[in-house]
C-alpha cells in the first residue's frame, strides 16, 4: 500500500474520531454508567459509613471521607469499602461522559496531524 494511502487513512480515522468525540454525549446512554440506583447506592453507603464512624466514636475529615485504617472496627471497614466501591462507581461514570470525549478529541486531532505530515512527506520527492 502506498505511504499516501496510509496518510489518508489517518487522517479518516482522525476526523472520524474528533467528531465522535462531540457525538460521544449523545450516542453513550446515561443510564449505561450511572443510574438512579447507582446513585442511591452511593447516597445510602455514606450515610451508613457516616452513621458507623459517628456511633464508634469517631470523627471524620470531610476531605478524606472513607479512608480508615485496617485496625479499625470490621462494621466501620466494611461501610468504608462499600462507600469507596460506590464512588469507583461514580468516578467511572464521569469518566465515560467527561474525559473519554477528550481522549478522543486529542487522539483524532493526534492522528490528522500524522496522516498530513505522512500526505506531504510522500508528495514530496526525496
Amino acid at each position: 500500500m502506498k505511504s499516501s494511502n496510509v496518510a489518508r487513512c489517518f487522517l479518516a480515522v482522525g476526523v472520524l474520531l474528533f467528531i465522535a468525540s462531540f457525538a460521544w454525549p449523545y450516542l453513550l446512554p446515561k443510564n449505561l454508567v450511572w443510574d438512579d440506583a447507582r446513585a442511591t447506592e452511593l447516597t445510602t453507603a455514606s450515610e451508613a459509613l457516616h452513621e458507623t464512624m459517628h456511633a464508634h466514636g469517631h470523627a471524620h475529615d470531610h476531605d478524606h471521607f472513607g479512608e480508615v485504617d485496617a485496625d479499625d472496627d470490621p462494621e466501620i471497614v466494611a461501610a468504608a469499602k462499600r462507600y469507596r466501591s460506590a464512588q469507583a462507581d461514580l468516578d467511572t461514570a464521569k469518566f465515560w461522559n467527561s474525559s473519554a470525549p477528550r481522549y478522543l478529541r486529542w487522539g483524532g486531532l493526534a492522528l490528522c496531524v500524522i496522516g498530513m505530515a505522512a500526505y506531504f512527506s510522500s508528495r514530496n520527492p526525496h
